[in-house]
């Protein structure tokens, strides 16, 4: 079903340190120009997560809602119009989050999630995606699943039984470590949660690995262009330093469950109360010419690799779905050295995605686009 993915409209209340605001959007170009700390990011992420229903910030929704917000009924709504193409007509998407639940709508009635997300596709570019490569595994992790969560389309919701069956697993082999039930009444608990745990395990891993090995001709285009080499990329997903290599599901969960029921990890998981097998413990690391990004890349030759990694999700996108996605860029122009930077202005010059991009810097406004000032959580008219 091919959609256009552009916000006509956006509007803002009581979410983060934005009281009240509407936006009308350019079609390509935004940049929103403000001092630190003024609500420059806070729009960003009311835009994706009218795509995700996710937080690229927050793990936790109600972080959302101001603080000043009356504390009776207290809540955070943002919601966008999609202009769609001649063949669909316009559609609203709506998430209004209050301190214990969420409500999300599209065309102004209730729906679920997985009827919801899909509706605005996008890409997301912040400091914490340029600082992946050097961080700890969740964040190259992330980095992953923040892609895939939108490509492939039953991500959402595998990632969602894979949460549910950790914490629950978790749960019970802190009761075991605890001394609250018995090694065997445990072991005979955790039976019946394996089975759904094996099974969302092997969903999530088989995903990644598929994202991954789809993305990797466009990774390697997009590298060779900013660095204008020819250059040798690996990308391995890896447990305990063994890599793990795309195949079928079935292959995927046997050597899962080998890991998950040996008897030594299992005692060890019983002693410490957590899971020691799975996705939520697996990394990912770039090879760079032979070499692990992570230890022999300079700052400057990471940043290109995650520029690179981000282009080809744009392409990927491209390819999958007819469109361009919508591109939302938090703050990172200033990250780069003038040869990347020119490079990703340009880019963004011949891309047909509406863009959203955050600056401290007037001066990097360019023509063509719309430029809206933020201050103390106020947006101003485009100008």
């Amino acid at each position: 079903l091919k959609r256009a993915v552009r916000l006509s409209g956006i509007g803002l209340k009581n979410f983060r340190n934005i009281s009240d605001a509407e936006i009308v959007p350019h079609k390509g170009l935004n940049i929103f120009v403000g001092e630190n700390a003024q609500g420059k990011t806070s729009l960003i992420e009311a835009v994706y997560l009218l795509s995700t229903l996710r937080s690229f910030r927050t793990g936790r929704l109600n972080d959302l809602i101001q603080n000043a917000a009356p504390e009776e009924g207290r809540i955070a709504v943002c919601h966008g119009t999609v202009a769609a193409d001649n063949k669909f007509s316009d559609y609203t998407l709506k998430v209004r989050v209050g301190p214990h639940d969420r409500k999300i709508m599209v065309n102004e009635k209730s729906t679920t999630s997985s009827k919801f997300i899909g509706n605005l596709r996008t890409v997301l570019f912040s400091p914490e995606s340029l600082s992946a490569i050097k961080g700890g595994p969740d964040q190259r992790r992330d980095l992953i699943d923040q892609a895939a969560f939108q490509i492939l389309p039953n991500t959402s919701k595998i990632q969602r039984d894979f949460t549910h069956s950790l914490r629950q697993r978790n749960a019970l082999l802190k009761q075991i470590r605890d001394q609250q039930i018995s090694v065997v009444n445990g072991r005979q608990m955790l039976e019946g949660i394996d089975q759904y745990y094996l099974g969302a395990a092997t969903g999530l891993i088989f995903n990644r690995l598929l994202f991954l090995s789809e993305l990797k001709p466009f990774f390697d285009e997009a590298l060779g262009q900013i660095t204008g080499n020819q250059n040798n990329i690996e990308v391995r997903y890896q447990s305990a330093e063994t890599p793990w290599i795309q195949g079928e599901e079935h292959e995927i969960k046997s050597r899962l469950r080998d890991e998950l029921f040996n008897s030594t990890r299992r005692v060890a998981e019983e002693s410490l109360g957590t899971t020691l097998t799975g996705p939520h413990r697996h990394d990912i690391s770039i090879l760079f010419n032979g070499n692990d990004s992570r230890f022999f890349c300079s700052q400057g030759q990471q940043r290109a690799l995650i520029l690179a990694f981000k282009i080809a999700e744009i392409m990927y996108h491209r390819r999958a779905f007819d469109s361009y996605p919508l591109l939302l860029l938090d703050d990172v122009l200033s990250e780069f050295d003038e040869k990347r930077r020119n490079f990703l202005i340009d880019f963004l010059r011949r891309n047909e995605a509406q863009t959203f991009l955050t600056t401290t810097d007037q001066t990097q406004a360019l023509p063509g686009s719309s430029l809206f000032k933020v201050k103390e959580g106020k947006i101003g008219a485009p100008q």
